[in-house]
């Protein structure tokens, strides 16, 4: 390799702050370089033939010139090594101009910095490979990023031209800036009639296709060659089917601010941008998830009814609620509200009052008669769901929804498990109970009652019986022990067995509706809510608009209460119920610190002790009861919290009942458990007394295996310490059930499945005792998995993703506290089970309602889909990603208006008076000043 390197003078630009000759006797010393000349002009005719001489006579296959800038001489000094045979691209060149005499004054310093440029240049010059140059062909067509008034016009002069173009705009409609402003500078000529032809025209082109709502995603390739990915954002409308009516806006009971009339006004979630919108198609603005909905474990929509009751749309709200979740009046008195804790107005005052809203508009059904379902295309298939539970019943709702044959098998003599047996009456009354669970049975769904798995029938027996699929969805029935000394004496109860005695002490012994006549107003309405088709009604001789029930085949009575939950004047009474409730004495201690403990130390002050105290080894904060409406009511209605304190020993008297309890207190430590919370030691030599008639034990549930026991050789966990012993029935193709070291049965967390086809199982069975809401999401999960595995579709798709969550800002907002609760005066209510809590009236529903920030934009209600006759809205619209071969590209992007805020002197946002110019603009448009 021979390399030859040339340093211009270029008159005195160069050489009168760099030393070229010292350059070119550094740069003769490096390896491979053949000569090293200066010249006054290189790039003169006489520079040139220099060159050419150079490389003749010493056989230079490298050159190296060092001179200005490149722009300007490369193609000649290419065309140097071009005329003399070599190839054009064996040329590196070092701007020593611009980079060392016009940027330095000391002579010393720039002589310095272009010995080592032109020294890189000779290093990496003989690195250099010839090219060869070739003819590509170009993709005849262009794109256009920008669809303001410059890229409108660029697309409509290229059109013109032949070419197809793409218009790509980030916002729904083209026009950009221009379309906000009223007049134009310096003519002030109206702003909407000159752009306004030119986005009609340039969105009829023929050669021209607008790709709005839409931005690059990614430019590959070369020049007159480029692929182009664009991403295609749902408008969540179908812009085929959309005519641009607006009607879907009238219907929409979102507000916003409208970014077009910067803030001055508000538009609907689904809106068109402006009046001459090109396209003139709806879109709908989705920004995120909702916070409140992302953490609701059964994804209900909190913000489509909220909304929907804000506008008083109570009818409407219902159906949103019934659409996701068959228990809208139980979930509004008894969930433990992590939609709350997640709401965004919490920020700023008090989170929405979710619970209530949906307790609200769920207790309409006590008022009209039940939501209509539309017809149901039967299938073949029959599915088992062993649990009449929360978990059981919503996956029988959704499934029955879904044209499945259904059958819920249940141990027990009634259908609710823990929202039966472990809630009581003054929170959850057990007409709402059986009024919601009627709904779902009459979507014909089969209930064998007093029907227990591994007693009266097995998994293979479901199965031999022509079930495609089960649900096992058994609760955590069980109480846990302390596993202290004299736990088993008289007068111990466990906090479930103590609470479901007490829910059951209402039992039906002969199912009988009673009508007093003298009550009864003739509404008719208790025919009307009967499924059983007891009650039935006569006109009134006398009175033709009153309508007398009657009594009519009483054996088909189920007892489910719903005829006495709508009667308006309370002339209806279910009869036939025997007392079963505990005796528990005056002084009642209780274990624990969460619903069920508070639940039970409630119970006992209305079943007539006097003195209940909690008893909890913590304090307060760690307490897992919500401290606002639970524990707030409980110690009004006279129940003492003791906390840091841990039981020892149970104490009995001669004849084995409960006498008194030995204590320890605890010390509350820095360092945390498992569960987030801070861990606990006993203090020595603190041990106490206390004296109690009962003791109810609430420390926790967890799931009853023995049903498995008759069935399944169990493979066990390395953790488990229970032993089940297969007997009664050979080992099958079902004998591999596996359990978890809680001795919970393992499945999938997603899909819920277990080792078992065509087995799945979710809620208590398989986390252990939880929420109810909880166990509705496990339900609507297994649905979802058994309709999929059903109809062999893969059961994971589109079930992990992790969609982005809404997250507003809350400064600016003008805080407003929540509407509160109205409870049943403390007097009234401790020597009876009637409900505490006594809901919102409708002003108090609307005024809580309207305080959502609607996060995310769209709520979701769905009147938009309900409005359009058109068919256009799709809510499950995704983005689509559009890929462009194009030969040019030109970039019209615009600009984006400078943040005031960042000029802390003008004071923008804190002086009411302080604008931008198009705030202005639109301020002087809108208000006509």
């Amino acid at each position: 390799m021979r390399i030859g390197a040339y340093v211009c003078e270029c008159g005195i630009n160069i050489a009168a702050t760099v030393d070229v000759e010292k350059v070119v006797e550094h740069v003769k010393r490096l390896p491979y370089v053949a000569v090293s000349r200066f010249y006054k002009y290189m790039c003169s005719d006489p520079g040139q033939e220099l060159i050419k001489k150079d490389i003749k006579e010493l056989k230079l296959d490298r050159v190296v010139v060092a001179s200005c800038s490149p722009r300007m001489h490369e193609p000649t000094f290419r065309k140097v090594l071009k005329d003399m045979g070599l190839n054009e691209y064996c040329l590196e060149m070092v701007n020593i101009r611009e980079q060392c005499s016009w940027v330095h004054k000391n002579k010393e310093e720039a002589t310095e910095k272009a010995k080592s440029l032109v020294q890189s240049a000779v290093f990496k010059v003989g690195l250099l490979k010839p090219l060869e140059k070739k003819t590509v062909g170009v993709t005849p067509a262009a794109l256009v990023v920008g669809g303001g008034i410059a890229g409108i016009q660029a697309a409509i002069d290229i059109g013109n031209m032949g070419f197809k173009t793409y218009l790509v705009e980030r916002s729904p409609s083209i026009g950009g800036h221009m379309a906000q402003l009223d007049k134009t500078f310096p003519t002030m000529d109206c702003s909407a009639c000159i752009l306004t032809p030119k986005m009609v025209d340039v969105a009829r082109h023929c050669n021209v296709e607008l790709l709005t709502y839409s931005e690059i995603e990614s430019v590959e390739g070369y020049v007159g060659n480029f692929k182009v990915k664009v991403k295609k954002k749902p408008r969540y409308v179908d812009m085929e089917k959309c005519t641009g009516c607006g009607e879907c806006f009238n219907g929409c009971p979102v507000e916003l601010p409208n970014e077009f009339d910067e803030g001055y006004g508000t538009r609907h979630a689904i809106y068109t941008p402006f009046p001459q919108a090109v396209p003139l198609k709806a879109t709908i603005d989705k920004r995120g998830k909702h916070p409140c909905r992302d953490v609701c474990p059964a994804g209900v929509g909190a913000p489509g009814y909220v909304t929907l009751v804000g506008r008083g749309k109570f009818y409407e709200a219902l159906r949103v609620i019934k659409e996701r979740l068959p228990f809208p009046s139980i979930c509004g008195r008894i969930c433990h509200r992590p939609c709350e804790e997640a709401c965004t107005r919490k920020d700023l005052d008090d989170p929405i009052q979710i619970a209530h809203i949906k307790r609200f508009v769920g207790d309409l059904e006590l008022k009209i008669p039940a939501i209509e379902i539309p017809p149901i295309e039967t299938r073949a298939e029959k599915i088992a769901i062993v649990g009449g539970g929360p978990a059981g019943l919503t996956c029988a709702h959704d499934l029955a929804l879904k044209g499945y044959h259904v059958s819920i098998f249940e141990a027990a003599s009634v259908l609710g498990g823990m929202m039966r047996f472990g809630i009581p009456a003054f929170r959850l009354p057990k007409e709402i109970l059986e009024r919601e669970i009627s709904d779902i049975l009459a979507l014909g769904v089969q209930v064998h009652l007093n029907t227990a798995l591994g007693k009266d029938f097995t998994l293979q027996d479901l199965f031999n019986r022509g079930f495609k699929s089960v649900f096992l969805s058994i609760g955590a029935q069980k109480g846990k022990k302390m596993n202290i000394p004299g736990e088993d004496l008289n007068g111990v109860f466990q906090a479930i067995d103590f609470l479901k005695d007490i829910n059951l002490g209402r039992v039906i012994t002969s199912s009988l509706v009673e009508i007093n006549e003298n009550l009864c107003i003739g509404c008719g309405k208790c025919e009307e809510v009967c499924y059983y088709g007891v009650i039935k009604t006569k006109p009134d001789t006398k009175n033709p608009k009153k309508k007398n029930p009657q009594i009519y085949k009483k054996y088909l009575c189920r007892g489910c209460g719903k005829c006495a939950s709508v009667c308006p004047s309370k002339a209806i009474k279910l009869s036939g119920f025997r007392d079963l409730s505990p005796k528990i004495g005056k002084k009642v201690l209780v274990i624990g610190g969460g619903n069920a403990a508070l639940d039970a130390a409630r119970s006992a002050i209305r079943l007539g002790a006097n003195d209940v105290s909690i008893l909890y080894r913590r304090t307060r904060e760690e307490m897992p009861a919500e401290p606002d409406w639970e524990i707030d009511e409980t110690e009004k209605e006279g129940v003492k919290l003791v906390y840091l304190v841990a039981p020892t020993r149970v104490v009995g008297d001669k004849n084995g009942n409960v006498k008194e309890v030995e204590c320890i207190r605890m010390q509350l430590l820095d360092e945390k458990d498992t569960s987030g919370r801070r861990k606990v030691k006993p203090i020595l030599d603190s041990e106490f007394k206390i004296r109690a008639d009962s003791i109810i034990l609430a420390i926790g549930q967890e799931l009853d295996t023995d049903f498995l026991s008759k069935e399944i050789d169990l493979e066990m966990t390395r953790w488990s310490s229970k032993k089940v012993v297969p007997v009664a029935f050979p080992k099958n193709e079902f004998d591999d059930l596996k359990l978890t070291k809680w001795d919970t049965i393992h499945s999938d967390p997603v899909t819920l499945e277990t080792n078992i086809e065509g087995v799945f199982s979710g809620g208590d069975a398989v986390w252990g005792a939880g929420t109810v809401i909880e166990a509705i999401g496990a339900g609507k999960r297994a649905a979802d998995s058994i309709d999929r595995y059903i109809n062999g579709k893969d059961l994971r798709e589109g079930r992990e993703e992790k969609p982005e969550i809404a997250k507003p800002s809350v400064e600016g907002l003008r805080k407003k506290h929540m509407v509160p609760m109205r409870y049943l005066p403390v007097k009234e209510r401790i020597k009876n089970f009637k409900e505490v809590e006594l809901g919102y009236s409708e002003e108090e529903a609307i005024e809580e309602a309207r305080r959502c920030l609607n996060c995310g934009g769209c709520s979701e209600c769905y009147e938009c889909v309900n409005t359009c006759e058109a068919g256009a809205i799709c809510h499950d619209m995704k983005e689509e990603i559009v890929e462009l071969d194009v030969g040019a590209i030109v970039v019209a992007t615009g600009f984006d208006l400078f943040d005031p805020t960042q000029k802390l002197e003008y004071a923008y946002g804190k002086s009411k008076n302080v604008k931008t110019g198009l705030e202005f603009v639109k301020k002087l448009y809108l208000f006509n000043v």
